[in-house]
């Protein structure tokens, strides 16, 4: 004599049991590609920072202090926004040196300029896979007309 599995053959309710299960996959999904963009969207203003600091630095000063100033007044919405210029020399074999000496044997001496920003990024979810605030960089380098 079999017993009554009558209930085995319900499938009353199964889709929900299938969408509990694959709820938190699809969550983690969503919010991935969410996070993805908003770091990108961050990491484009702060190259578009470090790009403004570069051309201020190559076409009209090349004192750190004037190129930092360029760099936070050319930003419209980056909180927090950290940003440094260095300026440094390097005569024509390589060598670096002091932008105020000359190089030796009469070799041209190039002047540079490296420029960086840093900013946040507020995630959302996946604090247990990502640190929040999520921080980017971005950097860059330019000669400039001495």
């Amino acid at each position: 004599m079999r017993p009554n599995c009558q209930f085995l053959k319900q499938s009353k309710g199964n889709v929900a049991i299938e969408f509990a299960i694959v709820l938190p996959f699809l969550f983690l999904l969503l919010s991935g590609i969410m996070n993805f963009g908003l770091i990108l969207a961050n990491k484009n203003q702060l190259n578009g920072v470090v790009n403004a600091g570069m051309l201020f630095a190559f076409g009209n000063s090349s004192v750190p202090a004037a190129v930092e100033l360029a760099m936070t007044t050319s930003t419209t919405n980056l909180s927090p926004l950290t940003v440094k210029a260095i300026t440094f020399c390097v005569c024509s074999g390589g060598a670096p040196a002091s932008c105020t000496a000359t190089c030796p044997g009469g070799l041209p001496l190039s002047k540079y300029v490296t420029v960086t920003a840093q900013s946040q990024v507020n995630l959302v979810a996946l604090d247990f896979i990502l640190t929040n605030p999520f921080v980017t960089n971005a950097q860059g380098t330019i000669r400039t007309l001495r």
